[in-house]
């Protein structure tokens, strides 16, 4: 199911590159690189990996994504937005807490 959420992401690139057909090849490169790199980060076991790796992804992804020319420079936003989002907040997994009851339990007493 995650990855299928991921894969319906492409949609908001194609309908963009629809929207600013100029700047197709910038929301190619966003589909391309980002929705492959979050699957990659979500593929790896080791929490603290993920992090990490989704971190340098990013930071990539948002690099290459500076270099290229846009019609508009507020689109350059999307892709750090875009990056941010699938591969650092959805692709890396949260930890667990445990049950919601006992959250709050033992701080403050009445």
């Amino acid at each position: 199911l995650r990855t299928v959420f991921l894969l319906l992401h492409l949609v908001h690139p194609a309908l963009l590159a629809l929207v600013f057909p100029r700047a197709l090849a910038y929301f190619a490169f966003l589909a391309l690189y980002t929705l492959p790199a979050a699957l990659v980060v979500e593929r790896v076991a080791d929490r603290e990996r993920q992090q990490n790796l989704a971190a340098l992804l990013v930071a990539l992804g948002v690099t290459a994504a500076a270099c290229f020319p846009l019609p508009l420079r507020p689109l350059l936003a999307l892709a750090p937005l875009f990056m941010l989002k699938l591969v650092l907040g959805f692709a890396v997994r949260r930890p667990d807490f445990g049950d919601s009851a006992s959250v709050g339990e033992g701080g403050a007493s009445s």
